[in-house]
């Protein structure tokens, strides 16, 4: 099918830590809660050692119930092999 693409699941205890400032005066908060993600990775060799492609990962916050979702550009270099 297509031997690159990976799909991923995880859940469990998440720590959330934010800050920001703004007007003058500092805010910070910090959280453990549950959470789960969701990824979708596709990687495509160029060569035996490197690799380009994409990430569609979700996170989930359970306690805030509030979500990411995002995409990111992969670039790899496989350095060894077990």
């Amino acid at each position: 099918m297509l031997p690159e693409l990976e799909v991923k699941f995880s859940s469990g205890v998440m720590f959330l830590n934010t800050r920001g400032n703004g007007f003058g005066s500092k805010a910070s908060s910090s959280q453990i809660t549950l959470g789960f993600s969701g990824a979708a990775t596709y990687l495509r060799p160029l060569n035996k050692h490197f690799a380009v492609g994409a990430e569609l990962k979700y996170y989930n916050f359970a306690k805030i119930d509030d979500g990411n979702l995002s995409l990111q550009l992969i670039f790899t270099y496989k350095f060894m092999r077990w």
